[in-house]
């Protein structure tokens, strides 16, 4: 008994101690990296924007795809080198089919469509669907739909609300959409994969399996119509996509979400404080905490700094990360058996605490 004492003496000292040193800690690491916020060179004309639009309006004209992205790229002083500076086709020539507006609307579809599926799944949660909307504002940024970025975002979002709701076989169909539009969905389905393979899940692993092998034939065309393409003289960058950008390359990627790319930075260390806070959130879907853990590491060391822009992969993943913050902090301040002069935070707590009517009394 007198062991279980000290046990649990020890746990509510160690919450204790995170409460007072480490989130402070982790406010002022986020504004020493905010800080430090890496340079970017400057773009000419319109930058990715421009060199998206000319390509979707090449294939439109009748062009191939490959020809117009190499000789746009070029035109506009982009390195071609790397198979990773090229596009996958998907996106751009689906949106070359399509009317003017069509990819704009077809986007704000999405987004709608993750909102929707978010609110069904989260309308209990104290923050609903605030953080999940403030996500899905990358979807009414003038130009964004010529973007890989947000589609697979979305994507990668509604699959995660997929899998929370013991969807399996839509969650892994979001995710290999999301994975044929970006390659940089990869991570999340490598989790996601080795998840199915450890919980037996052996008809989602099988879309898995199948939906691999296609992705590696679909890239391997891809890779194989570049080196067609690559001339001798292409430019390549100066530094490879392992750039050990660290934590300010992590806090810039994590501000390319909604509001927060326009907040004060004290608020939006304040943001990732919280966030960090919501891990200890109990009822978080697997698969959100994941994808955002591994994203997050992964960009400590992959990543030039003008590929900021990664954060609307990232953003519906982190949107549906913060939702879990309150209940999160009610769990931590229980775990550290604080005095209870802080309300809980879940809805059934800020609910328990209304006045009740006349009629029920």
């Amino acid at each position: 008994m007198q062991c279980l004492a000290t046990f649990a003496l020890s746990r509510r000292t160690r919450y204790r101690i995170l409460l007072a040193v480490g989130f402070p800690l982790v406010f002022a690491v986020t504004l020493w990296s905010m800080a430090l916020k890496p340079g970017t060179p400057p773009q000419t004309g319109e930058g990715d924007l421009g060199l998206f639009r000319a390509v979707v309006n090449g294939v439109r004209a009748g062009r191939p795809y490959y020809n117009v992205y190499g000789a746009e790229s070029r035109t506009r002083g982009y390195p071609t080198r790397s198979v990773f500076n090229w596009r996958q086709p998907l996106l751009m020539r689906t949106l070359a089919v399509l009317p003017n507006l069509g990819g704009k609307v077809l986007l704000i579809a999405l987004a709608v469509t993750f909102l929707l599926q978010g609110y069904g799944l989260l309308r209990r949660e104290l923050l609903g669907v605030v953080t999940v909307l403030n996500a899905s504002i990358m979807a009414v940024v003038p130009g964004n739909f010529y973007f890989t970025e947000p589609w697979a975002g979305f994507c990668l979002g509604l699959s995660a609300i997929a899998y929370a709701r013991r969807r399996e076989t839509a969650g892994a169909g979001w995710a290999l959409a999301a994975l044929f539009i970006r390659e940089l969905a990869a991570p999340y389905c490598v989790v996601a994969a080795l998840l199915a393979l450890s919980r037996r899940r052996w008809r989602e692993f099988a879309i898995w399996t199948g939906g691999g092998v296609l992705y590696a034939l679909y890239f391997a065309a891809h890779v194989w119509q570049i080196g067609q393409q690559v001339l001798p003289g292409d430019q390549a960058h100066t530094h490879s996509w392992l750039y050990f950008g660290g934590l300010p390359f992590v806090a810039q990627v994590w501000r390319m979400n909604g509001i927060f790319a326009v907040v004060p930075v004290p608020l939006f260390a304040l943001v990732v404080m919280l966030a960090v806070a919501a891990w200890w959130a109990p009822q978080m879907p697997w698969h959100v905490r994941a994808g955002v853990l591994t994203y997050s590491v992964l960009f400590l060391f992959v990543g030039l700094p003008f590929n900021t822009y990664w954060g609307d992969l990232i953003a519906p993943l982190v949107g549906l990360w913060l939702v879990h913050t309150p209940a999160a902090l009610s769990t931590l301040w229980s775990s550290a058996e604080l005095p209870r002069t802080l309300p809980d935070l879940t809805l059934r707590g800020v609910l328990a605490l209304a006045p009740k009517s006349q009629a029920s009394e």
